[in-house]
């Protein structure tokens, strides 16, 4: 998830109804869906939703180090993140 429209390729509008939950209990729209590259590596992101109300970018959130375990649980549409 991000907000910064400037770093997304491939910006698709989002139709649906969805919106993400934080951890206020609010709903977030998604405005788009598009592609993000994580700088300094090879790795594209696909499908990252654009939220144009959040605070900070999901997928730099993630802090990714080699050193750090990171878990992501998928449950019915639903996902958790836990470091």
């Amino acid at each position: 998830m991000t907000s910064y429209t400037n770093e997304v390729q491939g910006i698709h509008s989002y139709l649906g109804n969805d919106s993400v939950m934080v951890e206020n209990g609010n709903g977030l729209q998604i405005s788009g869906i598009g592609q993000v590259s994580l700088p300094t590596t090879n790795i594209k992101l696909n499908n990252v939703l654009i939220v144009l109300d959040i605070k900070k970018k999901f997928y730099q959130s993630l802090n990714l180090q080699r050193n750090k375990t990171v878990i992501l649980y998928f449950i019915l549409g639903t996902f958790f993140l836990r470091t």
